[in-house]
C-alpha cells in the first residue's frame, strides 16, 4: 500500500491494493519506452511484456463479473470477433491471425485499465506516468532523426500520431495546475517537447494532427472566447522556441501537402482509389483483416489505366485508417468501429457538460475534454496512416473507460448521500441527533 500526495484538485489519499495499478504502469513503460528494442536487446529474451500481459489477464478474469454489461465492451468484442471470422475467407490467413492476436492482447490490457485505475487519485497519477513515458518517447524521437524506438512506434508517421495523442494530456495537467507555477512550467515544457518531437518526425499527417489540437479544444469548449485566449497564450509562449528548432526542410515538407505533383501524395490517392474498388466488390465483410496488401495487385491490374510498366503495389498498406477499415472489414466493420467511436464521444461529451454544470466535477470535465481532443487528433492523423490495428486508439478507449467508471461511481455516491440527507431532513429522529451533518463523500 502506498500514499499518493497530489495537488489541490486531488487532495491526499491512500491508494490501496496498488499492485494492479503499478503492473499496468510497468506494462506501458515497456510498451512506450521499449527498452527491449532500443536500449538492451537482451531484455527481449525474457519476454517481459508477454509475462505482464498474462498476469494482467489473470487480474481481468478474476475481476470482470459485470464486464459484458458495458455496451462499449460488447462492441469491441464484436469487432474482435469479426476480425477472427475473416480468417474463413481471407487470402492470407496468417495475417488475419496476427491481427487478431495482437488486438486481443491489447484488449486484455484495455479492459483491465478501469479495474486497476479505479479512483481519481490513481487516475491523475496514471496520467502523469503516461505523460512521462510519452515525453521520454518524444526525447528519443528528437535524438534519433524523427524515428521511434521500435515496434508500432518506429515509423515517423506512427510515432508522430502517438505523440500527438499525448499532447492533450500535457495540456490537461496544465489546465488543472492553475495557480501552481512550478507544475505549470513543467507541463508547459513537456508540451513543448512533445510538439517539437512531432515536428522532428517530418510527418505531414502528424502536422495536420498537430494543427487539429487547438481547433478541437476551441470546438469542444463551453466558453469559446476564454478557451481561445488560453490557447493563444500557450501558442504565443511556444511559438518562438518551436520556430527556432524547426528546420527549413520541415516547411518544405508541409507545403508539399498541396503539391499535385508530389509522388507520395499521388501514391496515397492511388491506394485510396484501389481500396474503394476493393470495398465495392466486398461491401459486407471486406477482404479480411490485414489483407488489403494481399489483394491490391489484383485491383491495380484490373484498372483501365494500368500500365504493364507500372510498379506493382503488392504487399503495401492503404496508408489510411479509413481506407484500411473499408476494404478489409467492410460495412460491418465500419458500423462496429464507428459505434465504438460514438460511445467514446457521447460518454466524454456527457462528462464535459457535467464538469461545466457542476463544480464538483470540474476536473473530470477537463480530463474528458483532453481525451476528446486526443481522439480527434488520432482521427485526423490516422486519415493518412494505416493504424487500424495499432494499440494507440485502443489504449485511449481504456482511458475513457477509466474516466467513465470513476464518474459513474462518484455520481452514485453523491446520489446516495443526497437521498440520505433528504431522508434525515424528513425524519430527523432516525439519527437520534438532529444536528448531524452529512458530508458528501468524494471518491478520490
Amino acid at each position: 500500500m502506498s500514499t499518493v500526495k497530489s495537488n489541490n484538485n486531488t487532495g491526499t489519499k491512500v491508494i490501496k491494493n496498488s499492485s494492479a495499478f503499478y503492473l499496468i504502469v510497468v506494462y506501458f513503460f515497456f510498451e512506450y519506452i521499449r527498452p527491449q528494442d532500443a536500449y538492451l536487446s537482451a531484455i527481449g529474451l525474457f519476454k517481459i511484456p508477454m509475462i505482464l500481459t498474462i498476469v494482467i489477464f489473470i487480474i481481468l478474469i478474476k475481476s470482470s463479473k459485470n464486464l459484458f454489461k458495458d455496451r462499449l465492451v460488447v462492441l469491441m468484442s464484436l469487432f474482435l470477433l469479426q476480425i477472427a471470422f475473416s480468417v474463413t475467407f481471407a487470402t492470407n490467413t496468417n495475417f488475419v491471425t496476427t491481427a487478431f492476436q495482437g488486438l486481443f492482447l491489447v484488449m486484455i490490457v484495455v479492459l483491465t485499465m478501469p479495474i486497476a485505475v479505479d479512483t481519481k487519485a490513481k487516475f491523475l497519477l496514471f496520467i502523469r506516468y503516461w505523460l512521462l513515458f510519452n515525453s521520454l518517447l518524444a526525447l528519443y524521437v528528437l535524438l534519433h532523426g524523427g524515428r521511434g524506438p521500435g515496434g508500432f512506434l518506429y515509423d515517423e508517421n506512427d510515432v508522430s500520431l502517438t505523440i500527438n495523442m499525448a499532447i492533450p494530456f500535457a495540456v490537461t495537467l496544465l489546465f488543472l495546475a492553475k495557480g501552481e507555477k512550478k507544475n505549470s512550467i513543467i507541463y508547459l515544457s513537456l508540451t513543448l517537447v512533445l510538439v517539437t518531437a512531432v515536428i522532428a518526425s517530418m510527418s505531414r499527417g502528424g502536422f495536420l494532427g498537430l494543427l487539429s489540437i487547438p481547433f478541437a479544444y476551441w470546438l469542444f469548449s463551453h466558453n469559446k472566447l476564454k478557451t481561445l485566449s488560453k490557447l493563444l497564450l500557450i501558442v504565443t509562449l511556444l511559438a518562438y522556441p518551436v520556430y527556432k528548432v524547426v528546420p527549413e526542410k520541415y516547411y518544405e515538407e508541409v507545403e508539399s501537402i498541396s503539391d499535385t505533383e508530389d509522388s507520395t501524395r499521388n501514391t496515397r490517392l492511388k491506394f485510396w482509389g484501389l481500396a474503394w474498388d476493393m470495398y465495392k466488390d466486398n461491401p459486407i465483410f471486406g477482404v479480411g483483416a490485414r489483407n488489403f496488401a494481399w489483394n491490391v495487385v489484383y485491383y491495380q491490374m484490373k484498372r483501365p489505366d494500368f500500365d504493364s510498366n507500372d510498379r506493382l503495389l503488392g504487399g503495401r498498406e492503404a496508408h489510411s485508417l479509413y481506407f484500411t477499415l473499408l476494404p478489409e472489414l467492410g460495412s460491418l466493420g465500419v458500423f462496429l468501429y464507428f459505434s465504438i467511436l460514438y460511445q467514446l464521444y457521447s460518454r466524454l461529451r456527457f462528462i464535459v457538460n457535467l464538469g461545466t454544470e457542476n463544480d464538483d466535477y470540474y476536473s473530470y470535465g477537463v480530463i474528458a475534454k483532453g481525451l476528446l481532443v486526443s481522439l480527434i487528433t488520432y482521427l485526423i492523423s490516422g486519415a493518412f496512416i494505416s493504424v487500424l490495428y495499432y494499440p494507440s486508439f485502443w489504449y485511449l478507449v481504456g482511458f475513457v473507460m477509466i474516466l467513465d467508471s470513476i464518474v459513474k461511481n462518484q455520481r452514485q455516491v453523491d446520489t446516495n448521500n443526497d437521498r440520505l440527507l433528504v431522508t434525515r431532513k424528513l425524519d430527523p429522529g432516525m439519527t437520534g441527533n438532529n444536528n448531524v451533518k452529512i458530508n458528501r463523500a468524494k471518491l478520490l
